[in-house]
Protein backbone atom coordinates (compact mmCIF):
# COMPACT_ATOMS: atom_id res chain seq x y z
CA UNK A 1 0.00 0.00 0.00
CA UNK A 2 2.53 2.15 0.82
CA UNK A 3 4.59 1.76 -2.46
CA UNK A 4 1.14 2.49 -4.37
CA UNK A 5 0.53 5.43 -2.41
CA UNK A 6 5.37 6.69 -2.97
CA UNK A 7 4.24 5.97 -6.90
CA UNK A 8 0.89 8.07 -6.77
CA UNK A 9 0.88 11.32 -8.70
CA UNK A 10 2.02 14.30 -5.89
CA UNK A 11 0.14 17.08 -7.42
CA UNK A 12 -2.89 16.61 -5.22
CA UNK A 13 -1.16 16.78 -2.17
CA UNK A 14 0.78 19.41 -3.15
CA UNK A 15 -2.41 21.65 -3.88
CA UNK A 16 -4.06 20.87 -0.63
CA UNK A 17 -0.83 22.33 1.32
CA UNK A 18 -1.53 25.16 -0.59
CA UNK A 19 -4.91 25.47 0.12
CA UNK A 20 -3.84 25.13 3.70
CA UNK A 21 -1.36 28.17 3.61
CA UNK A 22 -3.68 30.20 2.13
CA UNK A 23 -6.44 29.52 4.55
CA UNK A 24 -4.32 30.00 7.26
CA UNK A 25 -3.20 33.52 6.01
CA UNK A 26 -6.95 34.40 4.98
CA UNK A 27 -8.20 33.90 8.72
CA UNK A 28 -5.56 35.17 10.62
CA UNK A 29 -6.06 38.58 8.37
CA UNK A 30 -9.45 38.13 9.51
CA UNK A 31 -9.00 37.35 13.12
CA UNK A 32 -7.10 40.47 13.55
CA UNK A 33 -9.35 42.43 11.43
CA UNK A 34 -12.87 41.33 13.81
CA UNK A 35 -10.91 40.36 17.19
CA UNK A 36 -7.63 42.40 17.67
CA UNK A 37 -4.30 42.58 16.87
CA UNK A 38 -3.65 40.45 20.29
CA UNK A 39 -5.58 37.46 18.95
CA UNK A 40 -2.22 35.19 19.12
CA UNK A 41 -1.33 36.17 22.35
CA UNK A 42 -5.18 35.46 22.87
CA UNK A 43 -4.83 32.26 21.81
CA UNK A 44 -1.70 31.28 23.64
CA UNK A 45 -3.05 32.30 27.18
CA UNK A 46 -6.79 29.81 26.16
CA UNK A 47 -4.17 27.33 25.84
CA UNK A 48 -1.35 27.39 28.48
CA UNK A 49 -2.67 28.93 31.78
CA UNK A 50 -1.32 32.10 33.02
CA UNK A 51 0.27 34.69 30.66
CA UNK A 52 2.36 33.04 28.22
CA UNK A 53 2.61 34.98 24.75
CA UNK A 54 3.14 34.45 21.31
CA UNK A 55 6.63 34.16 19.96
CA UNK A 56 7.50 33.64 16.69
CA UNK A 57 9.41 30.33 15.68
CA UNK A 58 7.64 28.61 18.47
CA UNK A 59 7.51 24.77 18.31
CA UNK A 60 3.98 24.68 19.41
CA UNK A 61 2.55 27.50 16.53
CA UNK A 62 1.81 24.52 13.90
CA UNK A 63 -0.75 23.30 16.64
CA UNK A 64 -1.35 26.64 18.68
CA UNK A 65 -2.36 29.07 15.68
CA UNK A 66 -4.63 26.30 13.65
CA UNK A 67 -6.53 25.52 16.89
CA UNK A 68 -7.08 28.89 17.41
CA UNK A 69 -8.66 29.76 14.27
CA UNK A 70 -10.50 26.71 13.21
CA UNK A 71 -11.87 25.08 16.74
CA UNK A 72 -11.19 27.54 19.48
CA UNK A 73 -15.07 29.08 20.60
CA UNK A 74 -13.93 32.18 22.60
CA UNK A 75 -17.14 33.25 23.16
CA UNK A 76 -18.61 33.97 19.29
CA UNK A 77 -18.29 31.37 17.30
CA UNK A 78 -14.81 30.40 15.91
CA UNK A 79 -12.58 32.53 13.37
CA UNK A 80 -13.49 30.17 10.63
CA UNK A 81 -17.44 29.66 11.37
CA UNK A 82 -17.35 33.93 11.35
CA UNK A 83 -15.18 33.70 8.16
CA UNK A 84 -17.01 31.83 5.87
CA UNK A 85 -20.11 34.24 6.42
CA UNK A 86 -18.29 36.82 4.66
CA UNK A 87 -17.51 38.10 0.71
CA UNK A 88 -14.42 37.26 1.37
CA UNK A 89 -14.76 33.93 1.75
CA UNK A 90 -16.74 33.42 -1.38
CA UNK A 91 -14.01 34.94 -3.81
CA UNK A 92 -11.87 31.80 -2.46
CA UNK A 93 -11.34 28.47 -4.58
CA UNK A 94 -13.74 25.88 -4.01
CA UNK A 95 -10.65 23.57 -3.06
CA UNK A 96 -10.16 25.83 -0.08
CA UNK A 97 -13.15 26.66 1.19
CA UNK A 98 -13.76 23.04 1.39
CA UNK A 99 -10.57 22.96 3.30
CA UNK A 100 -11.23 25.44 5.54
CA UNK A 101 -14.78 23.67 6.55
CA UNK A 102 -13.32 20.31 6.71
CA UNK A 103 -10.72 22.19 9.64
CA UNK A 104 -13.41 23.08 12.01
CA UNK A 105 -15.66 20.06 11.81
CA UNK A 106 -12.97 17.37 12.07
CA UNK A 107 -11.55 17.12 15.70
CA UNK A 108 -8.06 16.62 17.16
CA UNK A 109 -7.35 13.14 18.56
CA UNK A 110 -4.57 10.95 18.90
CA UNK A 111 -3.12 9.24 15.83
CA UNK A 112 -0.95 6.11 15.69
CA UNK A 113 1.53 5.70 13.18
CA UNK A 114 1.32 1.73 11.71
CA UNK A 115 3.40 2.20 8.89
CA UNK A 116 5.82 5.26 7.56
CA UNK A 117 7.28 6.32 4.03
CA UNK A 118 9.56 8.87 5.09
CA UNK A 119 9.15 11.96 2.77
CA UNK A 120 5.89 10.96 1.58
CA UNK A 121 3.08 9.89 4.01
CA UNK A 122 2.39 7.63 7.05
CA UNK A 123 -0.70 5.22 7.45
CA UNK A 124 -2.20 5.54 10.70
CA UNK A 125 -4.67 5.08 13.03
CA UNK A 126 -7.60 6.84 14.92
CA UNK A 127 -6.88 5.84 18.79
CA UNK A 128 -10.28 7.12 20.04
CA UNK A 129 -12.45 5.60 17.18
CA UNK A 130 -10.48 3.40 15.23
CA UNK A 131 -10.71 4.64 11.74
CA UNK A 132 -7.41 4.29 9.66
CA UNK A 133 -6.44 6.28 7.14
CA UNK A 134 -3.42 7.42 4.80
CA UNK A 135 -2.14 10.81 5.68
CA UNK A 136 -0.11 12.42 3.11
CA UNK A 137 2.89 14.64 5.24
CA UNK A 138 6.54 15.17 4.04
CA UNK A 139 8.18 16.86 6.57
CA UNK A 140 7.13 15.10 9.57
CA UNK A 141 7.40 11.49 8.09
CA UNK A 142 11.47 12.30 8.27
CA UNK A 143 10.85 12.36 11.77
CA UNK A 144 8.30 9.71 12.88
CA UNK A 145 8.91 5.60 13.08
CA UNK A 146 6.09 3.20 13.19
CA UNK A 147 3.78 3.26 16.15
CA UNK A 148 4.72 6.79 17.44
CA UNK A 149 1.92 8.47 18.71
CA UNK A 150 0.92 11.52 16.60
CA UNK A 151 -1.12 14.47 18.25
CA UNK A 152 -3.35 16.31 15.42
CA UNK A 153 -6.14 17.27 12.84
CA UNK A 154 -6.47 14.69 9.81
CA UNK A 155 -8.89 16.32 7.20
CA UNK A 156 -10.01 15.10 3.73
CA UNK A 157 -10.47 17.18 0.78
CA UNK A 158 -10.95 16.07 -2.50
CA UNK A 159 -10.09 12.44 -1.39
CA UNK A 160 -6.70 13.67 -0.34
CA UNK A 161 -6.11 13.11 3.52
CA UNK A 162 -3.30 15.31 5.14
CA UNK A 163 -2.21 17.06 8.45
CA UNK A 164 -3.29 20.45 9.01
CA UNK A 165 -2.13 20.43 12.66
CA UNK A 166 -0.38 18.73 14.72
CA UNK A 167 2.09 18.56 17.94
CA UNK A 168 5.50 19.48 17.47
CA UNK A 169 6.66 16.45 20.13
CA UNK A 170 5.44 12.70 18.51
CA UNK A 171 4.97 10.29 21.81
CA UNK A 172 6.78 6.78 21.91
CA UNK A 173 4.38 4.22 22.16
CA UNK A 174 6.46 2.38 25.27
CA UNK A 175 6.31 5.48 27.65
CA UNK A 176 2.74 6.72 26.45
CA UNK A 177 0.00 4.12 24.61
CA UNK A 178 -1.03 2.98 27.72
CA UNK A 179 -1.82 6.56 29.38
CA UNK A 180 -3.11 7.39 26.13
CA UNK A 181 -5.99 4.75 25.55
CA UNK A 182 -6.79 5.02 29.04
CA UNK A 183 -7.50 8.81 29.19
CA UNK A 184 -9.74 8.39 25.58
CA UNK A 185 -11.66 5.32 27.36
CA UNK A 186 -12.54 7.13 30.58
CA UNK A 187 -12.69 11.13 29.55
CA UNK A 188 -13.60 11.03 26.05
CA UNK A 189 -16.65 10.05 23.87
CA UNK A 190 -15.64 9.00 20.34
CA UNK A 191 -18.73 10.05 19.44
CA UNK A 192 -17.94 14.14 20.15
CA UNK A 193 -14.63 14.14 19.78
CA UNK A 194 -14.98 18.10 18.79
CA UNK A 195 -16.21 18.86 22.02
CA UNK A 196 -13.18 17.55 23.92
CA UNK A 197 -10.90 19.87 22.17
CA UNK A 198 -9.36 21.93 24.90
CA UNK A 199 -9.55 18.49 27.28
CA UNK A 200 -7.58 17.01 24.43
CA UNK A 201 -5.06 19.75 24.16
CA UNK A 202 -4.47 19.87 27.52
CA UNK A 203 -3.80 16.21 28.08
CA UNK A 204 -0.94 16.52 25.25
CA UNK A 205 0.75 19.06 26.85
CA UNK A 206 0.82 17.21 29.98
CA UNK A 207 2.25 14.19 27.90
CA UNK A 208 4.59 16.66 26.34
CA UNK A 209 6.12 18.61 29.68
CA UNK A 210 6.15 14.77 31.03
CA UNK A 211 8.43 13.81 27.59
CA UNK A 212 10.61 16.99 27.75
CA UNK A 213 11.48 16.96 31.89
CA UNK A 214 10.84 13.51 33.11
CA UNK A 215 11.32 12.64 36.71
CA UNK A 216 13.32 10.40 37.77
CA UNK A 217 12.28 6.85 38.94
CA UNK A 218 12.83 5.31 41.72
CA UNK A 219 15.23 3.02 41.22
CA UNK A 220 15.89 -0.54 42.47
CA UNK A 221 17.74 -3.83 41.63
CA UNK A 222 16.50 -6.60 40.13
CA UNK A 223 15.06 -7.76 43.95
CA UNK A 224 13.59 -4.31 44.31
CA UNK A 225 16.06 -3.23 46.78
CA UNK A 226 16.52 0.23 46.59
CA UNK A 227 20.22 1.09 44.91
CA UNK A 228 23.01 1.99 47.29
CA UNK A 229 26.62 1.11 46.24
CA UNK A 230 27.60 -1.19 49.09
CA UNK A 231 31.68 -2.39 49.45
CA UNK A 232 32.28 -4.28 52.72
CA UNK A 233 36.18 -5.23 52.97
CA UNK A 234 37.65 -8.26 55.02
CA UNK A 235 41.30 -9.23 56.11
CA UNK A 236 42.85 -12.78 55.72
CA UNK A 237 46.31 -14.21 56.46
CA UNK A 238 48.21 -14.30 53.18
CA UNK A 239 49.30 -18.10 54.19
CA UNK A 240 45.65 -18.99 54.22
CA UNK A 241 44.84 -17.78 50.62
CA UNK A 242 44.63 -20.93 48.65
CA UNK A 243 42.70 -22.41 51.31
CA UNK A 244 40.16 -19.36 51.22
CA UNK A 245 40.06 -19.75 46.66
CA UNK A 246 39.48 -23.52 47.35
CA UNK A 247 36.61 -23.17 49.83
CA UNK A 248 34.91 -19.98 47.26
CA UNK A 249 35.60 -22.45 44.57
CA UNK A 250 33.13 -24.92 46.36
CA UNK A 251 30.11 -22.11 47.68
CA UNK A 252 27.22 -22.26 45.39
CA UNK A 253 26.10 -19.69 43.13
CA UNK A 254 29.79 -18.43 43.47
CA UNK A 255 31.76 -18.52 40.01
CA UNK A 256 34.97 -17.91 39.45
CA UNK A 257 36.10 -15.58 36.45
CA UNK A 258 39.26 -15.48 34.07
CA UNK A 259 41.39 -13.15 35.25
CA UNK A 260 45.17 -12.49 33.92
CA UNK A 261 46.53 -11.17 36.79
CA UNK A 262 48.17 -13.74 39.15
CA UNK A 263 47.83 -11.10 42.18
CA UNK A 264 43.77 -10.72 42.07
CA UNK A 265 40.95 -13.79 42.03
CA UNK A 266 37.54 -12.48 40.86
CA UNK A 267 34.33 -14.12 41.49
CA UNK A 268 30.45 -13.51 40.41
CA UNK A 269 27.83 -14.19 43.11
CA UNK A 270 25.02 -15.36 40.66
CA UNK A 271 21.17 -15.90 41.64
CA UNK A 272 19.17 -18.37 39.66
CA UNK A 273 16.13 -17.04 37.58
CA UNK A 274 12.70 -18.50 36.55
CA UNK A 275 11.08 -15.57 35.25
CA UNK A 276 12.33 -12.48 33.44
CA UNK A 277 14.62 -12.03 30.20
CA UNK A 278 17.54 -13.53 31.86
CA UNK A 279 18.52 -17.14 33.53
CA UNK A 280 21.07 -16.15 35.71
CA UNK A 281 21.43 -12.52 37.31
CA UNK A 282 24.66 -11.37 38.98
CA UNK A 283 24.23 -10.11 42.71
CA UNK A 284 27.54 -8.92 43.91
CA UNK A 285 30.92 -9.02 43.44
CA UNK A 286 34.11 -10.35 44.84
CA UNK A 287 37.97 -9.50 44.48
CA UNK A 288 41.01 -11.46 46.24
CA UNK A 289 43.72 -9.91 46.77
CA UNK A 290 47.18 -10.44 48.92
CA UNK A 291 45.32 -10.19 52.01
CA UNK A 292 41.92 -8.57 51.30
CA UNK A 293 38.78 -10.03 49.89
CA UNK A 294 36.28 -7.12 48.40
CA UNK A 295 32.73 -7.15 47.43
CA UNK A 296 30.35 -4.88 45.83
CA UNK A 297 26.48 -5.56 45.74
CA UNK A 298 24.38 -2.27 44.80
CA UNK A 299 22.41 -2.68 47.70
CA UNK A 300 22.67 -2.98 51.62
CA UNK A 301 20.47 -6.22 51.43
CA UNK A 302 22.63 -7.58 49.32
CA UNK A 303 25.82 -7.52 51.08
CA UNK A 304 24.38 -8.62 54.33
CA UNK A 305 22.98 -11.58 52.75
CA UNK A 306 26.50 -12.29 50.69
CA UNK A 307 28.45 -11.44 54.48
CA UNK A 308 26.03 -14.40 55.81
CA UNK A 309 27.26 -16.52 53.89
CA UNK A 310 30.80 -15.57 53.96
CA UNK A 311 30.34 -15.74 57.79
CA UNK A 312 28.93 -19.32 57.32
CA UNK A 313 31.33 -20.69 54.96
CA UNK A 314 35.00 -18.93 55.74
CA UNK A 315 34.49 -17.24 59.41
CA UNK A 316 37.63 -19.28 60.50
CA UNK A 317 39.59 -17.80 57.35
CA UNK A 318 38.14 -14.19 57.45
CA UNK A 319 37.57 -11.06 59.35
CA UNK A 320 35.39 -7.87 58.39
CA UNK A 321 37.35 -5.21 58.87
CA UNK A 322 34.71 -2.32 56.92
CA UNK A 323 31.72 -1.58 54.90
CA UNK A 324 30.96 1.49 52.73
CA UNK A 325 28.02 2.92 51.46
CA UNK A 326 28.22 5.22 48.33
CA UNK A 327 24.26 6.30 47.48
CA UNK A 328 23.15 6.65 43.70
CA UNK A 329 24.05 9.82 42.51
CA UNK A 330 21.09 11.78 40.40
CA UNK A 331 22.81 14.58 39.44
CA UNK A 332 25.90 12.19 38.07
CA UNK A 333 23.11 10.79 36.19
CA UNK A 334 21.67 13.69 34.83
CA UNK A 335 24.35 14.72 33.63
CA UNK A 336 25.23 11.55 31.77
CA UNK A 337 22.09 11.51 29.87
CA UNK A 338 23.26 14.81 27.93
CA UNK A 339 26.17 13.57 26.96
CA UNK A 340 26.09 11.98 23.61
CA UNK A 341 23.53 9.07 22.63
CA UNK A 342 24.92 6.22 22.26
CA UNK A 343 29.06 7.37 23.93
CA UNK A 344 30.67 4.16 25.40
CA UNK A 345 27.90 1.87 24.45
CA UNK A 346 29.72 -1.02 22.70
CA UNK A 347 30.05 -1.13 18.69
CA UNK A 348 28.95 -4.37 17.00
CA UNK A 349 30.29 -3.11 13.72
CA UNK A 350 33.83 -3.17 15.98
CA UNK A 351 33.73 -6.90 16.78
CA UNK A 352 35.14 -9.73 14.84
CA UNK A 353 32.42 -11.40 12.67
CA UNK A 354 32.23 -14.14 14.62
CA UNK A 355 31.88 -12.39 18.07
CA UNK A 356 28.92 -10.59 16.56
CA UNK A 357 27.05 -13.47 15.26
CA UNK A 358 27.45 -15.06 19.11
CA UNK A 359 26.10 -11.58 20.47
CA UNK A 360 23.20 -11.06 18.29
CA UNK A 361 22.40 -14.96 18.71
CA UNK A 362 22.63 -14.05 22.00
CA UNK A 363 20.24 -11.04 22.13
CA UNK A 364 17.83 -12.99 19.70
CA UNK A 365 17.59 -16.11 21.92
CA UNK A 366 16.47 -13.25 25.17
CA UNK A 367 14.13 -11.73 22.72
CA UNK A 368 12.42 -15.12 21.72
CA UNK A 369 11.73 -16.21 25.21
CA UNK A 370 9.63 -13.74 26.08
CA UNK A 371 6.78 -15.63 24.22
CA UNK A 372 7.26 -18.08 27.17
CA UNK A 373 7.09 -15.92 30.04
CA UNK A 374 5.40 -14.41 32.77
CA UNK A 375 4.11 -10.81 31.82
CA UNK A 376 2.36 -8.54 34.54
CA UNK A 377 0.77 -6.52 31.75
CA UNK A 378 -0.86 -9.69 30.39
CA UNK A 379 -2.53 -10.66 33.84
CA UNK A 380 0.72 -12.68 34.49
CA UNK A 381 -0.30 -15.05 31.74
CA UNK A 382 2.70 -15.95 28.56
CA UNK A 383 2.54 -13.94 25.53
CA UNK A 384 1.62 -17.64 24.42
CA UNK A 385 -1.56 -18.22 26.39
CA UNK A 386 -2.63 -14.71 26.07
CA UNK A 387 -2.79 -15.23 21.99
CA UNK A 388 -5.87 -17.72 22.52
CA UNK A 389 -8.22 -14.81 23.26
CA UNK A 390 -9.14 -12.31 21.05
CA UNK A 391 -8.29 -9.35 23.43
CA UNK A 392 -4.91 -11.42 24.51
CA UNK A 393 -3.99 -10.98 20.74
CA UNK A 394 -4.53 -7.29 20.75
CA UNK A 395 -3.15 -6.83 23.60
CA UNK A 396 0.18 -8.99 23.10
CA UNK A 397 0.24 -7.21 19.49
CA UNK A 398 0.36 -4.03 20.84
CA UNK A 399 3.03 -4.84 23.64
CA UNK A 400 4.96 -6.33 20.43
CA UNK A 401 4.45 -2.74 18.61
CA UNK A 402 5.67 -0.80 21.78
CA UNK A 403 8.66 -3.01 21.76
CA UNK A 404 9.42 -2.00 17.80
CA UNK A 405 8.95 1.35 18.11
CA UNK A 406 11.16 1.79 22.00
CA UNK A 407 14.29 -0.02 19.45
CA UNK A 408 13.34 1.97 16.74
CA UNK A 409 13.59 5.17 18.70
CA UNK A 410 17.00 4.30 20.28
CA UNK A 411 19.61 6.74 18.81
CA UNK A 412 22.48 3.36 18.84
CA UNK A 413 20.56 0.68 19.71
CA UNK A 414 22.47 -2.44 20.73
CA UNK A 415 20.63 -5.14 18.69
CA UNK A 416 18.30 -5.03 16.03
CA UNK A 417 16.02 -7.62 16.27
CA UNK A 418 12.82 -8.27 14.04
CA UNK A 419 10.15 -8.20 16.20
CA UNK A 420 8.43 -10.12 13.14
CA UNK A 421 10.39 -13.05 14.25
CA UNK A 422 7.83 -13.14 17.66
CA UNK A 423 4.91 -12.09 15.89
CA UNK A 424 4.80 -15.08 13.76
CA UNK A 425 5.77 -17.46 16.34
CA UNK A 426 2.98 -16.03 18.48
CA UNK A 427 0.55 -16.43 15.00
CA UNK A 428 -0.34 -12.62 14.67
CA UNK A 429 -0.47 -10.82 11.84
CA UNK A 430 3.05 -9.51 10.07
CA UNK A 431 3.70 -5.88 10.47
Amino acid sequence: MLADHAESDQVAPRLINRCSEEAVQVLLAHAVQTRGTGFLDDTWRAIWTGQRRFVHGDPFAALAIPWGLYLWDSGTGTVAADFLGTPAARRLSTRTRAFIEACRTEPLTFWQAEAVEPGTGMSVRDMATGRECFVFERSATQVIVPWDLVFGQIVAVDGIHTLSMSGPYALPAARFRQGVERFLAEEVDPACLLDHSQDLLDFYLGCVDELLHPQLPELANSDGDPLDWTTSTYRFDPDQRGRLLGRLDQMRNIKADPVESQDKAEYTWLSQRRDGPLEQVSRGRLEVHGETLVTQCNSRKRDRLLRQRLNKNLSDLLEHEETTHKPLDLEAMKAASKREPGAGAIDPAALPPEAREQLQQMLDDIHMRWADESVPALGGQTPRQAVQTETGRREVGQLLNDFDNRQRRAPNPQDNFDYNRLRKELGLELE
